[in-house]
């Protein structure tokens, strides 16, 4: 004879349900803000990162001589668009000989190699990469707030042709060899109090949001550095 053994299953009571609820809410309103802030900070130095690599690409491909010639544009706004193009040796060649008859040089321009060969609308630049940085980001104020909207910088192999005609950048304090450089971007979070590179100052009050200067020289050096507001500097990383 086969004995049915009664089994006792349990469930939850409408209080143990609350109380879970409960729970759920608290430590949900204790961890929001702490990953609100970590997705901030990450957010900033993934622009960081994408930034000194796009420079990096440039330079790699002009000291190597894929490219003589190559101009990074900055088009500011919201968001902002960077794009890569470079130019062959042939057409730069022909360039540099027809300015060298007008006494002139490259002006590092859009329109430097746009319609100016055979007289029609032809684009001689070539895509190299292009970014498009993340809506919370965005570069210094002072380069967000500057007159022009379209800033570039022209690398060209040992750097005779290295240009920044349009005030990209401003000065940073280098305290190793007590001098000041312009060539460099910085990438801030848009909910940072400041973003002002010249005055060192960023979320001085929170500092809940980390600013990174992305740093490159004519003969293409490229460099990253991370604000520390401890040393109330950068340092590199």
């Amino acid at each position: 004879m086969l004995v049915q053994q009664k089994q006792n299953i349990k469930g939850f009571t409408l209080l143990e349900l609350l109380v879970v609820v409960a729970i759920v809410g608290i430590i949900s309103a204790v961890s929001y803000p702490r990953l609100e802030t970590w997705i901030s900070k990450n957010r900033v130095i993934a622009e960081a990162e994408k930034i000194h690599s796009l420079i990096s690409l440039v330079t790699s491909q002009v000291e190597r001589g894929y490219y003589p010639y190559a101009m990074i544009q900055f088009e500011i706004g919201s968001p902002t668009v960077i794009k890569a193009q470079g130019v062959t040796q042939t057409t730069f060649n022909k360039k540099i000989k027809k300015l060298a008859m007008q006494k002139k040089t490259v002006a590092c321009e859009k329109t430097d190699f746009t319609g100016w060969s055979g007289g029609g609308t032809n684009d001689e630049w070539q895509e190299i990469g292009t970014h498009t940085m993340h809506k919370d980001t965005f570069l210094d104020k002072l380069t967000q707030t500057s007159q022009t909207k379209e800033k570039t910088i022209c690398f060209s192999k040992g750097g005779k042709y290295f240009k920044e005609p349009s005030g990209l950048h401003w000065v940073i304090f280098d305290k190793n060899s007590n001098r000041k450089s312009p060539n460099y971007i910085t990438i801030c979070h848009v909910n940072s109090e400041f973003c002002d590179t010249e005055n060192k100052k960023f979320d001085d009050n929170e500092k809940k949001y980390d600013a990174y200067l992305v740093k490159y020289s004519r003969f293409g050096l490229v460099e990253k550095y991370r604000w520390d507001y401890i040393k109330n500097d950068f340092i590199k990383y």
